[in-house]
Order: C-alpha cells, then sequence, then structure tokens
C-alpha cells in the first residue's frame, strides 16, 4: 500500500550572529588565514526602514524595510522575538521587488498574518541608512 506524502511549509528563520570589533582589531582579523585566503565582496546597502506614525509595526515586534543591493530592491519582513547577545533568530520573509515601494500584498499569508489590519496607507520611512557591507565566504 502507497504512503501519502505529507508536508508542512518551512517557516524561513534568519539566524544571525553578531560580532563587535574594536576598530584597532579590523586589520588583524583581515589578517585570519581563514579570511585571508578569501577575498570579501564589498556591497553598498541603501536601507530604508518603514513604520506608521505611532510606530504600530515596532510594538508588534514586526521590522520592514526595502533594500537596494546589486541593481535589486528587496522588500524584506522580520517577526517574532528579537534575542539578545550575540545570537539573534527571527521569522523572515524576503522577496525582489521592482521598485522601491513596500507591496504588503506579495508577501505571503503567513507574513501578512505579522502586521497590524489596515497597515498600508499608514506605511511611512521612519530612517534609511547606507552602508558598505564585506563579506566573507568561508
Amino acid at each position: 500500500m502507497g504512503r501519502l506524502a505529507t508536508s508542512t511549509p518551512t517557516v524561513p528563520v534568519e539566524t544571525e550572529i553578531k560580532l563587535s570589533l574594536r576598530p584597532e582589531s579590523v586589520r588583524r582579523l583581515r589578517r585570519h588565514p581563514l579570511l585571508r585566503a578569501v577575498r570579501p565582496e564589498r556591497t553598498k546597502l541603501r536601507t530604508i526602514y518603514l513604520d506608521t506614525p505611532d510606530a504600530a509595526l515596532l510594538r508588534c515586534g514586526v521590522a520592514l524595510r526595502l533594500r537596494h543591493a546589486r541593481r535589486r530592491w528587496l522588500q524584506t519582513l522580520k517577526a517574532g522575538q528579537v534575542t539578545g547577545g550575540v545570537l539573534a533568530q527571527r521569522t523572515e520573509w524576503e522577496l525582489p521587488v521592482p521598485v522601491p515601494r513596500v507591496q504588503l500584498d506579495r508577501l505571503p499569508p503567513e507574513a501578512q498574518s505579522c502586521l497590524p489590519p489596515d497597515l498600508g496607507a499608514a506605511l511611512s520611512p521612519c530612517f534609511e541608512t547606507v552602508v558598505w557591507r564585506e563579506t566573507w565566504q568561508v
């Protein structure tokens, strides 16, 4: 007799390890054998963080951003408890968008369920960052 395959959708989880260095330690880190053999990838990131004037997303534990990197825009929604310390894990949904405009209707239903109702019109940029990120694949 055959077995019916069932699957539960996986929830995307971002796992982030945060490290901090004193400026004088950066040169030493770059000389580490694991990094010295690999050329870092430098990427300019322009990120626009959004919320409502009364911080509805922040109060719900949700972060919403638009990021421009490598000639494309990405919309990212992060939800869930931010853990403290070095290790952080949150549910994250990320999808490309053609223009720097939030498109909440393109998020999967489980992501939309993290948002307060009737949010769209009230959203506006809160702040913007422009940084250079260096990434080593080791």
